[in-house]
């Protein structure tokens, strides 16, 4: 009734929402481009409006399935400094990526899968010197 009737209370919660929108795009460092069409941006900006789109939702968990695939390293670097930030709002993340650097960068824990074997868990400093994922994920 109040989408039809267009109440106060659907404008107020019209406005609450595009709040929390505009927010989330901060957060995200792409608050610029709020009014653009997705065709508009870069690749990588429209990788961080999805993300924008599932963190509107406040969920407890994300799962990050190779975000960073077809990045630039600089991007993929700006990728990195937001998925902080997204932590640091309590935010858990799960992210299955082969970009070892993000992957130690970003991480407090790691499981580490080589044909659907697990062959390491635990620390990123701990992962880093084992030599089983030294040799399957950095080619040693």
């Amino acid at each position: 009734m109040d989408s039809i009737f267009q109440t106060r209370k659907k404008h107020r919660l019209d406005k609450e929402t595009y709040i929390e929108a505009l927010e989330c795009l901060e957060l995200l460092g792409i608050s610029s481009k709020a009014n653009d069409k997705p065709d508009d941006m870069s690749s990588g900006q429209q990788k961080l409006m999805e993300i924008g789109r599932a963190l509107i939702s406040k969920p407890d968990l994300l799962l990050l399935d190779e975000p960073c695939a077809g990045l630039t390293e600089s991007e993929t670097a700006q990728f990195a400094e937001m998925m902080k930030k997204i932590r640091s709002t309590g935010i858990s993340i799960l992210l299955i990526e082969h970009h070892m650097n993000l992957v130690m960068d970003v991480s407090d824990w790691i499981t580490v899968i080589d044909h659907g074997q697990k062959i390491a868990e635990g620390k990123p400093q701990d992962v880093a010197s084992n030599p089983i994922v030294r040799t399957a994920y950095l080619g040693e």
